[in-house]
Formats: structure tokens, C-alpha cells, sequence
């Protein structure tokens, strides 16, 4: 009688041990789960954070833009008008330097 007994806690064991067996892989696969999703959500986290920063620069930064194109703008202008004046000054200069070049 006794060895009847101990076939179904035998199997009942088994059968426990198959579950306890699923669980734990289960559990296993949800833990992978769970750090890729919390390695997904620290990425997302800093990528928002990461454009956060830069918008908070980009009313600086434009103002910097527009401060460097009048300057700029300014400078072009003014090339402009030496330009004019510096066109014989060259023309001065490599006449002066032809002569110079040719007595040599």
C-alpha cells in the first residue's frame, strides 16, 4: 500500500516540477522584457532630454546667427565700397613690381 501512495505524489511532484520549471522561464523571459523596456524608456529618456537642452539654446543661438550675419552684412558692404579704391592700388603694385622684377 505504501508504494501505491507514493506513484501519485510521485507524479504529483512531477507535475510541480514541470510548472515550477514554465514559471521560472517565464519569469526569466519577462525579465528580459523588462530590461530591454527599461533600456528602451533610459534612451528615450536622455534622447528627450538630450533635445530639451538644444531647444533651450536655439533662442540664443539665433541670436547669435542674426548678430553674425549684420556683421556680415556689414562687412560686405564696406568691400564694396573699398574695393573700388584698392583696384588701382593693385594695379600700382604689380606695375611696381614688374619694374622692379625687369632691372634685376
Amino acid at each position: 500500500m505504501h508504494a501505491s501512495r507514493e506513484a501519485p505524489a510521485a507524479v504529483r511532484f512531477q507535475s510541480l516540477q514541470q510548472q515550477h520549471d514554465r514559471a521560472a522561464e517565464d519569469l526569466r523571459e519577462l525579465r528580459l522584457i523588462h530590461n530591454r523596456l527599461l533600456q528602451d524608456h533610459l534612451n528615450e529618456s536622455t534622447a528627450r532630454a538630450s533635445a530639451e537642452a538644444t531647444a533651450r539654446q536655439i533662442p540664443e543661438l539665433t541670436e547669435k546667427l542674426d548678430q553674425s550675419n549684420e556683421l556680415i552684412s556689414n562687412y560686405a558692404g564696406r568691400i564694396v565700397r573699398l574695393e573700388p579704391n584698392l583696384q588701382p592700388n593693385v594695379w600700382c603694385y604689380r606695375t611696381s613690381m614688374l619694374r622692379l622684377n625687369t632691372r634685376a
